[in-house]
């Protein structure tokens, strides 16, 4: 089971708050799953832009030719900084693809 699927399990199975344990150990789980997708675009035969929240940037709806992104308007230089570096991603994705 994936650790993503562990943790909608737990909350399916439980309705009721987590123990701080096991709220440690999901958020563990988590970020395990994070990590392992390092950013908004992976390789398969060609790069897919992967839904989901990189930062500031959060992106949904990925198709072949357009993207659906929203930015967080607040953001200091290091949040800008990551942006940008994420919308480089998913622009060079989109060409790529076209």
């Amino acid at each position: 089971m994936t650790n993503k699927k562990h943790i909608r399990k737990w909350w399916s199975d439980n309705q009721f708050p987590p123990s701080q344990a096991e709220f440690e150990r999901m958020k563990r789980l988590y970020a395990e799953d994070m990590a392992a997708n390092e950013g908004p675009v992976r390789t398969v035969t060609k790069k897919e832009i992967v839904p989901g929240v990189y930062g500031a940037v959060k992106v949904h709806d990925p198709g072949s030719e357009y993207v659906r992104i929203n930015v967080d308007a607040a953001m200091d230089v290091d949040e800008l900084t990551d942006a940008i570096e994420t919308l480089t991603q998913i622009r060079d994705a989109l060409g790529e693809n076209e």
